[in-house]
């Protein structure tokens, strides 16, 4: 998040960190205790200066529109701890937020 909070200091430009909560189906089946809103982390990201959006439905769909809704040019994201093995099944979310957000310039972190 540092690098967030740097990145967009540099640029004078507002930053936002999104949560996207799936439904249950979507989520391993797991129930809103077990898996529960980032407290902490969200709590540190606001102190950096980060503006905080909690949103509910699929993760790519949810961070597409918000991306397009506010016009972000650039989207930085941490990198992925998937496997190898599970990328050959589906692609990794930032290599779809790039496909499906060509203008957008794509950090990893």
């Amino acid at each position: 998040m540092e690098s967030a909070a740097k990145l967009a200091r540099q640029l004078e430009a507002d930053w936002f960190v999104v949560h996207v909560r799936q439904p249950p189906t979507l989520h391993y089946r797991m129930t809103a205790t077990e898996h529960p809103v980032p407290v902490e982390e969200l709590t540190y990201a606001r102190r950096l200066g980060a503006k905080i959006i909690i949103e509910r439905g699929d993760v790519v769909k949810t961070l597409i529109a918000f991306a397009r809704t506010m016009s972000i040019d650039y989207f930085v994201t941490g990198r992925s701890f998937r496997s190898r093995f599970s990328f050959t099944w589906r692609l990794p979310l930032t290599e779809t937020l790039q496909r499906k957000l060509p203008n957008t310039i794509m950090m990893i972190v």
